[in-house]
């Protein structure tokens, strides 16, 4: 009888930030089955030592603070520490605002840019320095198709998704000499906390998947090395539309604004009579 192949992810170092729940709790769920030595992290302490429990092994809990510089290198720091080394950082975090642009304060801009912007900057470059050191690893931030194909109504998300996409792409160049991959995802809807608590949840158009199917698609990514990672079909084909018909992009995005305008009329209470 044949020898069975090594899992990919087995033995390897896995720092998952965001991991307590949704995407990256199931990438933990996943990393932990295939081998990985999984480091949950994520400002949820008390729910990150509890997935770290269910996983068992060498499964660890990390806190961290994706908004603070200083919490995000002391998580890499002590995961070398402690690991000897990272093979792949894994970027979840992120927070949602939506609403009309003229409605947006600047603490709603700066919340969601600060999390999924400067947040990604951090880790990323945290990581990226020690994987350079290395001589390997692969960096993973979760995006999203809002960062390849801009709906209305949310502005910072957006703003901060594209940022994403825009970081992890032109990395990906600079860190091929040096042994390390960047990738970047971008799904649709995922079936998590924050797209649950959406005033109007997706249509029939665009459905959620479950946190389940997404991390399955993300580390068939990674194993693939994608330089974008993109799912389900609906968001390959919105992503396609974006680059050879944008006017068609364009137009639908129209389309969502007005249905927003007439939704909006509709519920605003009659004038009473004079």
């Amino acid at each position: 009888m044949s020898e069975q192949p090594p899992r990919f992810f087995e033995n390897k170092v896995a720092v998952v930030i965001g991991g307590a729940s949704g995407i990256g709790a199931a990438l933990c769920r996943l990393l932990a089955q295939e081998g990985a030595r999984v480091i949950v992290a994520d400002l949820d302490f008390p729910r990150a030592k509890e997935l770290a429990r269910e996983l068992g092994g060498p499964a660890k809990a990390f806190e961290v603070d994706i908004a603070t510089g200083e919490s995000v290198r002391a998580l890499i720091e002590n995961s070398v520490a402690g690991q000897g080394a990272i093979h792949l950082l894994i970027n979840s975090a992120g927070v949602l605002v939506q609403g009309d642009a003229e409605d947006l304060t600047d603490a709603d801009w700066s919340r969601v840019l600060h999390v999924n912007m400067h947040g990604a900057v951090t880790a990323t470059m945290a990581a990226y320095r020690v994987m350079v050191d290395q001589g390997f690893g692969h960096i993973v931030n979760i995006s999203s198709l809002s960062g390849l194909n801009p709906p209305p109504f949310s502005l910072p998300y957006v703003t901060s998704k594209y940022a994403v996409v825009g970081l992890s792409i032109a990395l990906r160049a600079e860190a091929k000499p040096h042994g390390v991959k960047v990738s970047v995802v971008c799904p649709g809807n995922v079936a998590t906390p924050m797209i649950s608590a959406l005033a109007h949840q997706p249509s029939r158009l665009t459905p959620t998947i479950s946190s389940q199917h997404a991390a399955k698609e993300i580390l068939r990514g990674i194993r693939l090395n994608r330089p974008v990672i993109v799912f389900p079909a609906y968001a390959r084909v919105f992503w396609l539309l974006e680059r050879i018909a944008p006017w068609l992009s364009s137009a639908l995005r129209g389309l969502i604004v007005t249905k927003a305008v007439r939704r909006n009329a509709a519920a605003k209470p009659a004038k009473p009579l004079s």
